[in-house]
């Protein structure tokens, strides 16, 4: 397999898969010096997927191989497969041109087989993501409401609102806490009778406009 993707098709840099051997080649002396004409992107595609499937090496075979960190021969390809390219770089906090690992798993979420799968393997993984998350969410919000019994003065009490302190405080820092209560108070028999959902800033309770 190292040798498998040391030939013309396959050059492009941001593929990840650029000069990932270091044996030699096969021997090609007995083939004919005459340039061959330019293949397409995909016609380079489906030579390198013959090339594999006539060595008997599927395409996750190929990307494990590359992927495992114990494959020093592979630590170049692994680089730009992570590596931000420069327009990702330039990009405004990271919101505009997506890069090709990004590009990957869009592809992925778009066929429904991949979504599944993707699901499935994600799942222990986001629940720990989004406890961890909420959690320190959580302590922004205990750090910005934290108050001094000095600060609690009648004037405070009489001005104080629960909806401006949720829009204004919690919600900015506890975003996705947020948006798992207001999800949980949309429950499945409210959404089938009410056709207009109106959910309240105030994260005890979900107020509901009836038609």
């Amino acid at each position: 397999m190292r040798w498998i993707l040391d030939a013309d098709f396959n050059c492009s840099v941001d593929s990840g898969l650029v000069d990932i051997t270091t044996d030699d080649p096969p021997d090609v002396s007995s083939i004919s010096s005459t340039p061959s004409p330019r293949l397409s992107s995909h016609e380079r595609i489906k030579s390198a997927v013959k090339i594999l499937r006539d060595g008997r090496i599927s395409i996750i075979e190929l990307m494990l191989t590359i992927l495992d960190t114990s494959e020093l021969d592979f630590a170049y390809n692994r680089d730009w497969i992570y590596n931000r390219s420069k327009q990702e770089k330039e990009s405004v906090n990271g919101q505009g041109k997506k890069g090709k690992l990004e590009k990957m798993f869009d592809r992925l979420f778009a066929d429904s087989r991949g979504r599944a799968r993707v699901l499935d393997w994600f799942r222990p993984h986001m629940i720990a993501y989004v406890s961890d998350t909420v959690s320190n969410e959580m302590n922004m919000v205990k750090e910005a409401l934290c108050g001094t019994l000095d600060s609690v003065t009648p004037e405070f009490l009489s001005t104080w609102d629960l909806n401006s302190t949720m829009q204004n405080i919690v919600v900015p820092k506890a975003p996705v806490l947020y948006h798992i209560l207001r999800c949980a108070a949309q429950f499945t028999n409210a959404r089938e009778k009410n056709k207009i959902k109106d959910c309240s800033t105030e994260l005890g309770y979900c107020r509901a406009t009836w038609e």
